[in-house]
This record gives structure tokens, sequence and C-alpha cells, in this order.
């Protein structure tokens, strides 16, 4: 009777543990548990791409192209553009942006980190999804380029043609863009912090842009001047890429009153397009201006100071 009795507590202690593991647990009881609350994704490695973006009708003046901006909007013909055919095949275009990088250049390489967590909100819930960037992040642009695009109106539910283009132009050189320390909450299903996006954290001596280059389109002389001030308006490279144009040694957006970029920016996707909107002042300062060709001796630095940066709505036409 008595290993009866034993054989009968050691049985209920089993079982009780047994039917505690299968209780439900809510995310606060899993997270004391385990420690771990949600889902955390670190991305480590560095990403390298050409990237191609296809305007499938080339340009519309704005009768066609949709609602927004100025009513006398320019059409193909007043611009000189040729006769678009069936299905804008001769119209499309595209930007391509050759050897576009993202990379984690911080010294313990920490990488970016992502952290979502799913709130029930007392009945609104929220899919809260935190992005965090490294102490420092180099974006390059690569050269950026307008080409003819392979891709047309008659492509609209097909994926073929996606990385075809040719005959391109550079327009840009390589842009490096620096950013760190900062962070993204995104809010999905319900919103508490009144913004799908928000863009919160400083960056150390400001967000800064370097080797800005804007050339001189390619296409007829234009002649002026005469005796020494008539030379050539363009020269090119060993490509054909045209050398003359617009040149930044850097620049750099700060908050006024700051060596540093403050970000307090919220985006919202809205009816119209894209809402982006700024809060606080800014300086803007362009490092070393150039203009011609690279050669040619700067203009000096320009600054913009307590610049209230304006409301922006991105859409497409």
């Amino acid at each position: 009777m008595k290993k009866f009795t034993q054989l009968t507590l050691v049985s209920a202690v089993a079982m009780s543990g047994h039917a505690l593991a299968m209780q439900s647990m809510d995310d606060e009881a899993l997270s004391a548990a385990t420690g771990q609350d949600g889902i955390t994704l670190v991305i480590a490695g560095d990403v390298h791409a050409d990237v191609i973006v296809h305007d499938k009708d080339g340009y519309q003046s704005l009768a066609v192209g949709g609602a927004a901006g100025p009513v006398a909007t320019l059409t193909r013909t007043d611009l000189g553009f040729a006769t678009a055919t069936a299905g804008n095949a001769n119209a499309s275009g595209a930007i391509v942006m050759k050897g576009f990088s993202i990379e984690d250049t911080s010294a313990t390489r920490t990488g970016i980190r992502v952290h979502m967590d799913a709130d029930g909100n007392a009945g609104a819930p929220v899919l809260n999804v935190n992005i965090g960037l490294p102490d420092e992040l180099t974006i390059n642009t690569g050269d950026i380029y307008v080409a003819e695009s392979a891709r047309n109106s008659s492509h609209a539910a097909a994926y073929d043609n996606m990385g075809a283009y040719a005959n391109e132009v550079k327009i840009l050189d390589n842009i490096e863009v620096v950013l760190g320390d900062a962070s993204m909450n995104l809010q999905l299903g319900n919103s508490t912090q009144g913004a799908m996006i928000q863009l919160d954290g400083t960056i150390t001596d400001g967000l800064v842009l370097s080797g800005i280059s804007l050339y001189q389109p390619k296409g007829t002389a234009i002649p002026y001047g005469t005796g020494s001030l008539q030379v050539a308006s363009t020269t090119g490279d060993a490509s054909g890429d045209v050398l003359a144009g617009i040149h930044l040694g850097g620049v750099q957006l700060k908050t006024t009153g700051s060596n540093d970029l403050i970000m307090d920016t919220s985006i919202n996707a809205v009816n119209g397009g894209l809402l982006i909107q700024s809060n606080g002042a800014h300086d803007i300062n362009l490092r070393d201006v150039k203009l011609g060709v690279a050669s040619n001796a700067s203009i000096g630095d320009v600054a913009l100071t307590n610049v209230t940066l304006p409301t922006l709505v991105l859409t497409g036409h």
C-alpha cells in the first residue's frame, strides 16, 4: 500500500508537469520563461546590385499622366520627343544604377537589426517592426544612367526583359551616403505612433553625401562667346560620357544649432501617394562647388541655414 501511495504521488507530480506544459502561454509569459519575445532578424551581410527602374510609358503630359502638377504640362511634341509608337515601345525609358551597394562599414559590423512584435493593444492590434542601423552604414548609389527600356506598356502583366536596357547615358556619378545609429519604426494594422513609418535617431556629424556630379546632357553643340571665351561647351571621356556639369565635393544635412542630424520624420501612405513630413529646421551645406569640368576652380562653398523642409508627396503617373 505504501509503495502504491508513493507511485501515485510520483505520477501526480509527473502529470502536473505535463499539464503545465500543455497550457497556452501569452507573449509576456513566454518572454519571462524563455527570455525571447517576438522575432529578431539580423542582416549581417552587404548588398551589391544593379538597379533598373522602368518607365513603361515614357514621358507623358499632364493630360495623360495624372491630376497632380501644373495645368499646362508640356507635351512630347513641345519637348521634341519622337512620336510614341503602339505600346510606347519607342518611348519607354529606364533609370539605371550601376554598382548600387549597402555596406556595414562600422568597426564592430553589428548589421541591420530588425525587431518584430505583434501586440493586441486592447482590440486595436499592431504589428511593430523596428529597424536599427549599425554605427556606420554606407550606401553607394553607383553611377546613374538614363537609358532606353526594353519593357513597355505591353509588358504590364509579364516579367520578361526586367533587366534589359540600351543606349544608356550617364547623368550622375556614384553618390556615397553615410548613415549611422538611426532607427526606423514601422507599424502595420493599427498605429499608436501617429504614422506608418517614423524615423528617429541622431546621425553624428549630419547626413553627408560625397562626390556628386550632375552632367550636361548629350546633344548638339552649344556655341557661346568669342575669342578667349570660345571653348568647347562639352568634353567627353573614352566611353563618350560628357564631363561638363555641376560638381559638388560634398553635401551635409544637419539640424540647425547642432553638429548632428536629429531625425524626426514621419512617412504615411495616403490616397495621393507617399506623404513625407519632417519636423524642425535644418542646415544644408554644399562644399567645393565647381561648374563645367571637375578640373575647374571651385566657386566656393554654399550654406543654406535654418531651412524648414517642405512636406513631400511622392506619386506615380
